[in-house]
C-alpha cells in the first residue's frame, strides 16, 4: 500500500485550492457549534477521518474555506474551518508518488492515472490528481467509481501560449477515460481546454468568484 505524503503547515498562506486537509484528533468535540451545523452525512465522513478539500473563497483571518465530500454527487458541503484544527495537509502535486491499490487498478480513472504517472516527465510543470482520484490515492479507500473522470491540476506560474496549452492537452490524454485538467495560475484556476481553444476570454475561478478574462495570469487585474 502506498502511503500518501504529508505536509504539516504552520503558515496559513501556504494553503491552496485542492489541498486535502485532515482534522486534528478531537476537533469535532472542540468545535461543537461548527459540527452541529453540518449534515449527518458530513459528520459521518469526518468521523471516518475523511479529508476536507480547500476551496477558493474569501475567508476571515484564522479560518480556511473548505468543502466536505460525500460518497454521492449530491453530498457536497461548503464550510469554513479554523486553521488551528488542521492536523495534516496533502497537496495534490505531492500525490504523484502514490499508486492505486492493485485490486482497484481496473477502474478507468485509476488505469488512466497509472498511464499518466508513468510518463510524468513529459510535462514540464508541477501537476497532480484532484477529485475522487486524489481522495482514493491519499486515503487508500474506495472513492473512484466506474464512471469517474480523472481530474488533474497543473500549476503554471507564467503565461503559456494556446499552442503550448494544446500540447499539454495531448500530454494529459488517456484512452482509458476522460481527463479534466485545471490550470492553477497566480490569479486563479481555469480549464486547460478553454485556454487551448479559440475563445478570446476564459472563465477563471478566483477567491472573489468567477471572472471572464483574456489574461488569467495577470494578477494586476484581480478585484
Amino acid at each position: 500500500m502506498t502511503q500518501a505524503p504529508s505536509d504539516l503547515l504552520e503558515d496559513p498562506v501556504s494553503f491552496q485550492a485542492h489541498d486535502l486537509v485532515w482534522l486534528k484528533a478531537g476537533a469535532l468535540d472542540r468545535q461543537r457549534e461548527w459540527a452541529c451545523a453540518l449534515p449527518d452525512w458530513a459528520l459521518s465522513e469526518l468521523d471516518r477521518d475523511t479529508p476536507l478539500i480547500v476551496r477558493r473563497a474569501l475567508a476571515t483571518p484564522g479560518v480556511i474555506p473548505v468543502g466536505i465530500r460525500g460518497r454521492r454527487r449530491s453530498q457536497r458541503q461548503a464550510t469554513y474551518l479554523p486553521i488551528t484544527e488542521v492536523g495534516r495537509r496533502v497537496n495534490p502535486l505531492l500525490l504523484r508518488v502514490c499508486s492505486a491499490r492493485a485490486d482497484r487498478a481496473f477502474l478507468p480513472a485509476l488505469k488512466a492515472w497509472e498511464q499518466l504517472k508513468s510518463r510524468a516527465s513529459i510535462v514540464a510543470y508541477p501537476w497532480g490528481p484532484t477529485g475522487s482520484c486524489a481522495y482514493e490515492l491519499a486515503t487508500q479507500c474506495d472513492w473512484v467509481t466506474e464512471g469517474s473522470d480523472l481530474d488533474l491540476v497543473v500549476s503554471i506560474d507564467a503565461l503559456i501560449s494556446r499552442r503550448q496549452a494544446n500540447d499539454l492537452l495531448s500530454a494529459f490524454y488517456s484512452d482509458a477515460c476522460r481527463t479534466d485538467v485545471q490550470v492553477m495560475t497566480p490569479r486563479g484556476g481555469m480549464a486547460l481546454v478553454e485556454w487551448a481553444g479559440g475563445s478570446e476570454r476564459v472563465l477563471l475561478k478566483t477567491i472573489h468568484g468567477l471572472v471572464l478574462t483574456d489574461s488569467p495570469w495577470d494578477i494586476e487585474e484581480q478585484p
